[in-house]
């Protein structure tokens, strides 16, 4: 797949206000700690704590999930004791309406899910350069791209952030991406998302 850069002239912009990053850069046994299948409802609990310490603001709503933004951004947790999900299984977690992404192939561990129109950070959430699965079940394109250098508001793409890929709505050919071992441009990379359409949105 071709990788592509979108000049400053051609940045796609999201919703006008944006947030301040006031999250701190994990350590890798940390992230090593969020993106694990928990042994025991003990460690799932910490898995939570650390997910809250580390990027503020969200709030446990069940066992196994924190929410973000009113509910915009939810991570759903590994249940304890479980060894990583199948491909059905781990693709039935993610609702209609949504789309999702796991830290392994397959659709294993920890999934983030978002379906808000236009441009995310997935860094404030703690899901940069960490999605090996995708699926999206909206109705609309969805885009991931890499955040290269420099900055700019966490909700618009600018020159700044590489195109990775695209996930497709619809059928299971077309709307599921599994980034292989063969694809290392993709791999763990991902930084920012954009789903297209929506009021006043591009349409990709």
């Amino acid at each position: 797949m071709a990788i592509v850069a979108l000049g400053a002239s051609a940045a796609i912009q999201g919703p006008a206000s944006a947030h301040t990053h006031t999250a701190a850069k994990p350590t890798r046994a940390q992230q090593e700690l969020l993106s694990r299948v928990p042994a025991s409802a003990a460690v799932l609990q910490k898995q939570i704590d650390l997910q809250l310490s580390l990027y503020p603001g969200g709030k446990q709503t069940s066992a196994n999930e924190v929410s973000y933004d009113g509910g915009n951004f939810v991570i759903t947790f590994a249940k304890p004791a479980t060894t990583q999900p199948s491909l059905l299984s781990g693709k039935g977690d993610c609702p209609d309406g949504w789309f999702c992404f796991w830290d392994y192939e397959y659709y294993g561990g920890a999934m983030g899910k978002l379906s808000s129109y236009g441009a995310q950070d997935l860094w404030r959430y703690g899901w940069s350069d960490r999605i090996e699965s995708a699926w999206n079940r909206t109705n609309t394109v969805v885009r991931f791209y890499n955040h290269t250098t420099g900055s700019h508001s966490e909700y618009a793409i600018s020159s700044y952030d590489q195109y990775l890929f695209m996930v497709f709505p619809g059928d299971y050919d077309t709307s599921v991406k599994y980034l292989a071992d063969g694809e290392d441009s993709e791999r763990n990379k991902a930084d920012h998302v954009y789903r297209c359409g929506g009021p006043g949105g591009s349409m990709c």
